[in-house]
């Protein structure tokens, strides 16, 4: 499905399609949210409270792009009755 001369053929971008291909992308999406939330209290937790909203408001496009890309996936997927997407 992906050509080997494709940056997704190898690597660590491989091991990212072939999870996309298993689980779907908005499940991936909604892996990788959480990662970066965990990732945002963990830097929270090292600096003080400049450093703290700095680190929330870097995370919180990345956030909200995360979630509206799996509301259009959860609407195409109802649209066309795959239904394997988030809940």
């Amino acid at each position: 499905m992906i050509p080997t001369h494709s940056p997704l053929a190898t690597g660590w971008r491989a091991e990212l399609a072939a999870l996309i291909l298993a689980h779907g992308l908005a499940n991936v999406l909604d892996a990788v949210s959480a990662y970066a939330e965990l990732r945002s209290r963990h830097v929270e937790g090292q600096f003080g409270l400049f450093d703290r909203l700095e680190a929330r408001e870097i995370a919180a496009p990345a956030r909200r792009h995360i979630s509206r890309k799996a509301e259009r996936l959860r609407a195409e997927a109802r649209a066309d009755g795959r239904g394997r997407v988030l809940a």
